[in-house]
């Protein structure tokens, strides 16, 4: 993965099928309604900005942070292309409030268009909120949770269906495991 900025979001998730607002960072986020998303201008202007609430919602999951950012990162294109602030690509799976958007899904080894409903959130603090949410509601997603390492974590993720893409877990992987994402660390506080 010789660029490990994904210029649009996984092929398997969400992409957005309008603008949306910028956001800035001085001081506090200003809150976005679930139909309007809130944009960061770089790759490092959006992992400091989800940083805190990834760590959170890690240390709360007991997984390492750089896994939360990595999908945020490659499910929204580094907050580039997001629609209702949902940064995970989390479907509603029959939940109310639930926004149409084009995406793409890998069926039978062939990328097919499709829309489908996916979750929408009052803000990127929310959305990884309901990400952590999500995977602790999901049994699925138990063996991911239970792994020690980034690497079994990963694994696992692979194995949980997450998304279509076969090659998810390694995309997700190689932006974990970047320079970029070094700043992060895992979580964990050394003796």
């Amino acid at each position: 993965y010789a660029s490990l900025i994904p210029q649009q979001p996984s092929e398997s998730r969400t992409q957005p099928v309008e603008p949306q607002a910028e956001l800035s960072l001085e001081g506090t986020a200003p809150q976005a309604t679930p139909q309007a998303s809130q944009r960061i201008g770089t790759a490092d202007e959006f992992i400091a900005y989800i940083a805190p609430s990834a760590k959170a919602v890690a240390a709360e999951l007991g997984i390492d942070p750089r896994i939360v950012i990595a999908q945020a990162a490659l499910e929204s294109g580094w907050g580039k292309s997001v629609k209702g602030n949902n940064l995970f690509g989390i479907k509603s799976h029959g939940q109310a409030g639930g926004l149409d958007v084009a995406t793409h899904e890998v069926i039978d080894g062939q990328r097919v268009a499709i829309t489908d409903q996916f979750r929408a959130y009052e803000s990127y603090d929310d959305s990884v909120r309901g990400y952590g949410d999500f995977l602790k509601e999901n049994p699925r997603y138990q063996p991911m949770l239970n792994a020690k390492t980034l690497e079994e974590q990963i694994v696992e993720l692979g194995k949980s269906g997450y998304a279509t893409d076969p090659e998810y877990a390694d995309k997700v992987a190689a932006i974990a495991k970047s320079k970029r994402l070094n700043i992060v660390g895992n979580g964990k506080k050394e003796p």
